[in-house]
């Protein structure tokens, strides 16, 4: 088990490094559309916001997988149930939008499906 939960944490390091890919693409496209004058000063500086506060989100999530000891969790249930709890924590702490903890949910659940398999 000790392994998985390596493999894990380490497909759980490179799922959030293309998630915080995917919202830099999203600031390029706001960017872009305020320069098109699609977007209002307004909503650009809305949009912006909040996919920065992900980012910021991001970067602690991933802060969260590089402490982890795998020798620590028996599971890989255990350790979503530990990254689940612990970034919660982190999210309410930090008044981050909490949209993250969804994709974030997501991410976990698709490497846990790609390890039990």
């Amino acid at each position: 088990m000790k392994q998985k939960v390596k493999n894990y944490l380490t497909i759980m390091n490179l799922e959030m490094d293309d998630l915080e890919e995917d919202i830099n693409y999203l600031i390029q496209q706001v960017q872009k559309k305020k320069g098109d004058g699609t977007l209002t000063k307004y909503v650009f500086l809305e949009n912006q916001a909040i996919l920065k506060n992900e980012i910021h989100a991001l970067e602690c999530f991933k802060k969260i997988i590089k402490k982890i000891d795998p020798d620590n969790f028996r599971s890989i249930d255990a350790l979503i149930n530990y990254l689940c709890h612990e970034f919660k924590k982190v999210v309410d702490a930090n008044g981050y939008a909490e949209a993250i903890l969804i994709f974030t949910d997501r991410k976990m659940q698709k490497v846990k499906n790609y390890i039990v398999s």
